[in-house]
């Protein structure tokens, strides 16, 4: 209906005139939609271009309704080209006459792709309770295969938001809103093998099946994305962490899901959270609240050595067998499968921090991609091999973790860092161990037969005899560890009082040929801990010493001017490293 009335308008006005040109001039109009009859299109760019002078003459934009209409010069050839994101173009030529209405119908095909319509409310409690939709969110969408910027919207008022998603791409889509969980979703396009995969979506669903097109090059999809309130005490089920017998380091498996948890603290940065671990309630009461603390502990303590937790927004608790959540309590006859379900670690959220800056999905795509630059040595041309059922950013965070290992073997710098505190737990497992084995082999026959009647498990004494075997090669085993560690530390303690005073053992000084622009992230008389951050957040770390008596906290990365090295101080560092500035060498000499 606007359509017709906006035509009948344009017809009672006088369709000549005189242009800028001094020529006679008219009105060219039009419509342009999708093929198929699927409706009109809206911010079409529609420019005419004279095909004698090449000369620009006109460029507009189709409106909700898809109209368009643009003053033309009449009786000259012109080439009308109408572009729009997803679609093919489509060029027509014309010859504008003053005496007539100029009427233009582009019917543009979109090109293989889908949209992707996402409609956000707050999580049901259940089927039957009505929900409110969302509204007044941060919507952010980033192609993580040509790495730009796609959807940027702040204070979004619409429960509802459209992204074009192409072919062979992978994006990731992030939505915020105060008082909520973040939401984090991955697309894949056709990337991999994978003509269409969701991660981070419940259900995902053709609109109407006539939208699609054969083959499924075409189409629209439909997402209903439920956001969670926020609030102390909330509780969230990590799934899949495992640990060995009566043990509590982290399994490979487990790193991926702990992954996901930074990945959560990284998307909601105010939170505070406290990571719980449980048991079932087989065994001593005593030596599970143990067991779930180391535990927690590691957890915890893997979340941290990430280099990506904010300092304070995490701590861990053991909680044993205190919190059964069905009736399989001490004595209790259960199947393998009840007593799981008591095995499992949560996230608890215990309050927020007042302010806390919240990054952009493109800033923190930029750190990702700075990091794995820095991580590779700056090499573009690095391959990434993408192991099965990981993503690309589960590939970049284990690649990450192998490095630093690494780098920690090999003593080049990396992420070697032997304190005390970990001797000190080192040497404090082997006297457990050394002490469970002088229990067991002290046990007589009669508590042996005791213990096995209260737990009701026949083949505890064998288990026990076998263990006996295991604990001896563990204590032996780490023994060794030991004094390899106890090695280490007098070195350490050597170079304390050496005359580097405190410098780290594998932290070289920068190069005599080092050339271009490099960061300097701390300056001072005083020789830094080997326990400060500096070193666990930059594994390439040199130091200078300057005529002054100042030693230089210097990154091993030359950049091309002092411009560049700035910008990355202003945008990355300045925050953390307030004293951070540039310094500019020519073949080893610092230069002013």
């Amino acid at each position: 209906m606007k359509g017709l009335l906006k035509l009948f308008t344009l017809s009672l006005i006088c369709i000549t005139s005189l242009n800028s040109w001094g020529q006679e001039s008219t009105i060219v109009e039009g419509y342009a939609y999708e093929n198929g009859n699927r409706g009109y299109l809206n911010v079409v760019e529609v420019t005419a271009i004279n095909t004698a002078t090449n000369v620009q003459v006109a460029q507009v934009y189709t409106d909700g309704d898809g109209f368009f209409t643009f003053e033309a010069p009449a009786g000259q050839k012109l080439e009308v080209i109408a572009l729009k994101d997803m679609f093919q173009s489509k060029t027509m030529e014309i010859t504008p006459d003053a005496g007539k209405k100029n009427f233009l119908q582009f019917e543009l095909k979109r090109e293989p792709g889908y949209i992707f319509e996402i409609t956000m409310a707050e999580k049901r409690d259940d089927d039957e309770t009505p929900v409110d939709a969302i509204r007044g969110t941060r919507v952010e969408v980033y192609n993580n295969t040509t790495k730009e910027e796609v959807l940027a919207l702040n204070d979004y008022q619409d429960p509802e938001f459209r992204v074009n998603l192409e072919k062979g791409n992978h994006y990731t889509i992030l939505i915020r809103k105060k008082g909520y969980l973040a939401k984090r979703m991955e697309a894949f396009v056709n990337v991999k093998g994978c003509i269409l995969c969701f991660e981070g979506i419940g259900s995902v669903r053709p609109g109407v099946s006539e939208t699609m097109t054969e083959g499924n090059n075409n189409g629209l999809l439909l997402a209903n994305v439920a956001l969670e309130k926020v609030f102390t005490g909330k509780k969230m089920e990590i799934e899949n962490i495992y640990y060995d017998l009566a043990k509590w380091d982290i399994k490979p498996q487990a790193e991926k899901q702990l992954n996901t948890v930074i990945q959560l603290m990284a998307d909601n940065p105010r939170l505070t959270l406290e990571l719980g671990s449980h048991t079932d309630s087989r065994g001593k009461d005593d030596y599970n609240m143990d067991l779930s603390q180391k535990r927690a502990k590691a957890a915890v303590d893997y979340l941290k050595n990430s280099g990506n937790v904010k300092e304070g927004s995490i701590t861990y608790r053991g909680y044993g067998e205190t919190q059964i959540s069905n009736k399989c309590t001490n004595g209790v006859n259960c199947s393998e499968a009840m007593h799981a379900v008591n095995r499992r670690t949560e996230l608890k959220i215990t309050g927020m921090f007042a302010e806390s800056r919240e990054k952009s999905l493109l800033q923190m795509k930029t750190e990702e991609q700075l990091e794995k630059e820095i991580l590779s040595g700056g090499s573009e041309s690095e391959q990434i091999e993408v192991l099965p059922g990981e993503t690309i950013d589960d590939a970049l965070a284990r690649i990450k973790l192998e490095k630093e290992e690494k780098a920690r073997l090999l003593g080049n710098g990396g992420s070697l860092e032997i304190k005390d505190e970990s001797l000190n737990e080192k040497l404090e497992t082997v006297t457990e161990k050394k002490g469970d084995l002088e229990k067991l082999e002290t046990v007589t026959e009669i508590e042996i037969e005791n213990e096995i009647e209260v737990i009701n498990e026949p083949v505890e004494k064998v288990r026990d005899a076998a263990r006996v075997e295991e604990i001896e090669e563990e204590v032996e085993e780490e023994i060794e560890e030991a004094k390899e560690i106890e090695i280490v530390q007098e070195t350490i303690n050597e170079t304390k009082s050496s005359g580097l005073g405190g410098l780290k053992v594998d932290v070289p000084q920068l190069p005599e040929d080092a050339d271009g622009s490099f960061i300097s992230l701390h300056s001072g008389k005083d020789r830094l801990p080997l326990t400060h951050k500096i070193y666990k957040a930059f594994p390439d770390l040199n130091w200078y010493p300057a005529s002054d008596g100042k030693i230089y906290y210097i990154v091993n990365r030359a950049y091309p001017t002092k411009e560049k090295a700035q910008l990355y101080i202003d945008n990355y560092i300045k925050a953390d490293y307030p004293d951070a500035q540039v310094l500019r060498f020519v073949k080893g000499i610092r230069k002013k």
